[in-house]
């Protein structure tokens, strides 16, 4: 019988999101990684939008 162990690291967290995710970015030579134009804006109207449901009040 073999045992298997799964550690979510964030390491392991951020591998999985690149892997998943490997046509909307691009990494530099430094290693740097860096989101498409296209895909940060679409997920900046989605977060956008999900805020004009916030209410605030001020105290």
């Amino acid at each position: 019988m073999t045992a298997v162990s799964l550690s979510l690291t964030p390491e392991n967290r951020l591998y999985r999101a690149l892997k998943e995710n490997k046509d909307n970015y691009t990494i530099d030579s430094k290693g740097q990684v860096n989101l498409k134009p296209e895909y940060a804006n679409r997920k900046l109207q989605v977060v956008l939008a999900n805020l004009k449901d916030v209410k605030v009040q001020a105290r």
